[in-house]
């Protein structure tokens, strides 16, 4: 990686085009509505949350999410798809949950970094009375000769009658760097 490059490159008597120009802004996934997930622990892509990557690419990943469940139940299990070949990582802050355990203060604005081509699910839950979190990361993703998507997988992470809702506002970003 190079430190201060750009992408697209771009060169003196280049003439700009409207694909040129579009190329330089980052690409963006929202959810408009909410997608709620019921008695499962198996992760599965979002409807909504999936952005194609080009092949031997580097991107800045940038995501907030908006998780509702029922405080300290099911919670949610998160994690990334990415085309084959393709490393990275990600960073979040919010409330970082591992099944079984309940969530304390001092385990909220975890800032902890996973691997995302690993498919490690992370969990997120409510805690105590609040039962919305609002999660917002960042993170690389690396494509090498495989184009694809970058698809968010998630599931609950405590199987549970009692719903948990990805909820319309919550998006990622990608912006390719290099």
């Amino acid at each position: 990686m190079a430190s201060n490059s750009g992408y697209p490159n771009l060169y003196v008597g280049q003439r700009l085009t409207a694909t040129l120009a579009q190329s330089m802004l980052p690409f963006q996934a929202w959810k408009t509505t909410g997608t709620t997930r019921t008695s499962t622990t198996s992760r599965t892509a979002d409807p909504d949350l999936v952005l194609p990557v080009e092949a031997n690419a580097l991107y800045v990943l940038r995501y907030f999410f908006i998780v509702s469940c029922i405080a300290n139940t099911s919670g949610m299990s998160m994690s990334w798809t990415v085309p084959s070949g393709a490393s990275g990582t990600h960073s979040f802050s919010g409330l970082q949950h591992s099944s079984g355990s309940t969530p304390t203060a001092s385990s909220q604005d975890v800032n902890t970094t996973f691997d995302i081509a690993t498919g490690t699910g992370t969990g997120i839950i409510p805690s105590g009375t609040q039962p919305v979190t609002g999660v917002q990361g960042i993170g690389w993703i690396d494509t090498a000769a495989t184009a694809g998507n970058l698809t968010l997988t998630w599931a609950q992470l405590t199987s549970s009658a009692n719903g948990t809702t990805l909820n319309a506002g919550s998006f990622i970003e990608l912006k390719r760097v290099e």
